[in-house]
């Protein structure tokens, strides 16, 4: 059967049995399907008859449906990687290419909230003695993602050159089940932390078993194996920002509404505000590239509107100071300083009766000026 002739849905559910991602990846596809596709009026329809009048009114029953804009950005996001893959065997346009106004648009579901100093320190006060204060000191010094720090093994910790080698991450799979996989962005990288992380670190391992870790986990669950992040979120990390609220009620501050990984953007907010190159916390954060830090966090960066200006001055100087060594320097000039007004003639009524000037006739060469010839 030739793959435009098929339904929507029979076509979907085989191009995502030939997909090859990560599985974080794939269980996010396969459930925009099952969820929102599968079971509606647009599957039923022939792949080679779907029109874009037919994607935007989907669309737009699945906004009046109550469902989000974010939601709304994955399912299509979801449709047009797979008509697009028709494209390249088959001579079909792909209905999904809406103009750029009538597209889906992404909106972040939730704000980023990071730890200004003081609530950061508070925070660590909190949980000082917590049975997981060793899990949110290298979260705040590393800025390690959840699923990283979860996936984290003693062997992957350096306790003589204080680094920890981030290899690896938890992912969550179908079936209710969790998969140790590659990072995010499929690269290894090492991270030197503190020497107050690294004691936090040598504690905790010095309070295990190691018959109740057989996988040698550095945070495993009750059981010997690998954490659940929502059930970490529920049990332990609420109980945390609720403890800090309460021992913080005389500073005002509060910690509720705060997520885990709003401990990863308070490292790199506060590394960016105190001076830090971009480079070197785009590199302990893990980004693929430069960009995505500076998408994040470009706001985070002190920023001197006079420092250019004032550095161009600096090297001119120095230049005409190595062509002519006896000459006395010039008077640096900062340019925060404004100009002295210079008075206006015209203005102050001085030249107001001055006559204009005329141009007499006689002038040599007026005459072929205003030739029209």
């Amino acid at each position: 059967m030739q793959p435009d002739s098929r339904k929507v849905g029979a076509y979907l559910e085989a191009w995502l049995q030939s997909l090859t991602l990560r599985a974080s990846t794939l269980l996010r596809l396969r459930s925009a399907y099952k969820t929102h596709v599968k079971c509606s009026g647009f599957a039923n329809l022939k792949v080679r008859e779907v029109t874009s009048d037919d994607v935007s009114a989907f669309y737009a029953e699945l906004r009046k449906g109550g469902m989000s804009d974010s939601m709304v950005r994955k399912v299509h996001s979801l449709l047009h990687s797979a008509f697009e893959a028709l494209t390249y065997t088959t001579n079909l346009r792909n209905p999904c290419d809406l103009p750029k106004n009538a597209r889906p648009k992404y909106k972040a579901v939730r704000v980023p909230m990071p730890f200004d100093a003081v609530k950061e320190a508070e925070f660590l006060s909190a949980v000082a003695g917590d049975p997981w204060e060793a899990l949110y000191t290298p979260a705040l010094d590393a800025g390690m993602r959840q699923a990283e720090l979860f996936a984290l093994e003693w062997r992957d910790v350096d306790f003589i050159t204080g680094s920890v080698e981030v290899n690896k991450t938890l992912t969550d799979i179908e079936g209710n089940c969790v998969a140790v996989g590659e990072t995010k962005t499929r690269a290894r990288r090492s991270i030197r932390i503190s020497s107050k992380t690294v004691e936090a670190l040598a504690v905790h391992k010095a309070a295990q078993r190691p018959q109740d870790n057989p996988l040698g986990l550095v945070f495993p669950d009750r059981l010997g194996g690998y954490m659940r992040r929502q059930n970490f979120d529920r049990r332990a990390f609420r109980a945390a920002l609720k403890k800090a609220t309460e021992l913080a009620k005389e500073a005002k501050l509060d910690f509720s509404g705060h997520t885990f990984h709003d401990l990863r953007h308070t490292m790199a907010t506060l590394l960016l505000q105190d001076g830090e190159a971009i480079t070197r916390v785009s590199q302990r954060l893990g980004h693929s590239t430069i960009a995505t830090t500076l998408a994040y966090y470009a706001h985070c960066v002190p920023q001197d509107e006079d420092r250019p200006a004032a550095r161009f001055e600096e090297r001119r100087r120095a230049a005409i100071a190595h062509r002519q060594p006896d000459r006395q320097p010039e008077p640096f000039f900062d340019v925060s300083e404004k100009l002295p007004k210079t008075p206006n003639p015209l203005q102050d009524g001085r030249l107001r009766n001055v006559p204009r000037a005329r141009i007499e006739l006689a002038t040599p060469g007026f005459s072929d000026l205003c030739s029209t010839d």
